[in-house]
């Protein structure tokens, strides 16, 4: 791996340096500063603690996986030529100390890893068991999205004193939207008999769960690449979706995964997409779809996932 990582770091050390001799520096014609970010909910956070008075852009492509992702020349250009560099950190980011070795300390931009801003949990697999490595999904913790929107409106204030009461402004005016859905969120769990989702899916959402108190059955832990689960996890979410009266199956945003509708059909029981909101669709970015949009539909999955009532 270390060998890899090597050729790796050389290779993209070369695009770049081609870049730049080819293309050469990309002017700013905007005057403001720029951020980039990796995946959506650092675009939206940083989106709406400038609410236009620095640049945001996002390098992951709306409605792609990205587990998948692989940067492009013009990824590394936009990385390079930031003033704000926001990713996650954890497996999932795994090519961004590549990225950053290959830039050089000198010329680097500010660069936040969000996963050092807040407490990590310990990756859990489908039986709840403690796993090697630290749970990525810190986002989907309501209480986390809160300290992370407070962090990066921290950080573009040094770099633009200028408007640094706008940026304060701008997120506590969204940390009061984030507190208003967990609030709402919290009422449908505390107004719920059953604490229990069945996720039909992979599960990103150990951080919601933890913070809402809620139980929880998946089909595979956190980034699973697996497609089938085993005959026995199979069983298992069967019995457990009849033992405890579950409606409602949950499955993720934009996944093809057909385990959730499988078990539906054959518990006789309904599928509601949860979204992670580790990506968006097209059409929700193209809407200006924002993360507390999204908490709100989560909200109404969980009325109905944490409903047993037969009328």
């Amino acid at each position: 791996w270390l060998l890899l990582k090597k050729i790796i770091s050389i290779f993209l050390l070369f695009v770049v340096t081609f870049a730049f001799c080819s293309c050469g520096e990309v002017e700013r014609s905007t005057g403001k500063i720029s951020v980039v970010t990796t995946i959506f909910p650092y675009y939206d956070f940083a989106r709406s603690v400038s609410n236009g008075t620095s640049d945001v852009d996002m390098l992951q492509k709306p409605g792609s996986d990205v587990h998948s992702f692989e940067p492009t020349p013009s990824d590394i250009l936009k990385i390079r030529n930031a003033d704000l560099f926001i990713y996650n950190g954890g497996e999932s980011d795994e090519w961004v100390d590549s990225i950053l070795e290959s830039l050089g300390e000198p010329d680097n931009p500010v660069v936040m890893k969000m996963t050092d801003s807040v407490k990590p949990l310990t990756e859990m697999d489908a039986d709840h068991h403690a796993e090697d490595e630290e749970d990525e999904h810190i986002w989907t913790s309501l209480d986390n999205a809160k300290t992370l929107v407070s962090k990066i409106s921290d950080e573009v204030s040094k770099l633009d004193q200028k408007h640094k009461t706008v940026y304060n402004k701008n997120s506590l005016d969204y940390i009061e939207k984030i507190s208003k859905v967990q609030s709402e969120i919290e009422n449908t769990v505390n107004s719920s008999e059953s604490k229990k989702i069945v996720v039909g899916d992979r599960f990103p959402l150990l951080y919601f769960a933890t913070e809402f108190s809620l139980d929880w059955e998946c089909a595979f832990p956190g980034c699973s690449t697996e497609t089938e689960p085993s005959l026995d996890r199979l069983s298992k979410l069967t019995d457990t979706i009849e033992k405890d009266k579950i409606k409602t199956i949950l499955k993720l945003e934009m996944s093809e995964n057909k385990v959730a509708d499988t078990l539906a059909d054959e518990t006789n029981t309904k599928v509601r997409t949860f979204y992670s909101a580790e990506s968006v669709s097209k059409e929700d970015f193209a809407n200006n779809v924002t993360y507390v949009d999204l908490m709100e539909r989560n909200n109404n999955a969980l009325k109905e996932a944490l409903s047993n009532d037969t009328n």
